[in-house]
């Protein structure tokens, strides 16, 4: 908790967000303006503001146990997008062991 104060988020002028768009449209994906800190400056620079941070750390949960593994078998889970049913055995271990992590997030969020 607090790793979204360790930058400011600059708003781009008219010109910048031209900039942005551009490079959005020629890698993919839009880069943010933000603004850190450095060793000499404190309002210029890519290192984050001294601020807290807080780190929460759960109980850590058990591995799954791949049946197929001892087979030689390779792990191929396989999901239906539009519904999230799984339609394999690996498939349904994905989706219990994921809905295991979320609850395990939330019980941690909701803790804390």
């Amino acid at each position: 908790f607090g790793e979204t104060d360790l930058y400011k988020i600059v708003q781009p002028s008219d010109g910048m967000a031209k900039i942005q768009s551009l490079f959005k449209r020629m890698t993919g994906f839009g880069m943010p303006l933000f603004q850190g800190r450095s060793i000499l400056f404190q309002d210029i620079g890519i290192m984050p503001q001294r601020k807290p941070v807080v780190v929460v750390v759960g109980a850590p949960l058990p591995p799954p146990q791949w049946k197929n593994k001892e087979k030689g078998g390779s792990f191929h889970p396989e999901i239906d997008r539009a519904t999230g049913k799984a339609l394999n055995d690996d498939g349904k271990m994905l989706n219990d062991y994921h809905a295991q992590y979320v609850q395990a997030l939330e019980d941690l969020f909701e803790t804390y």
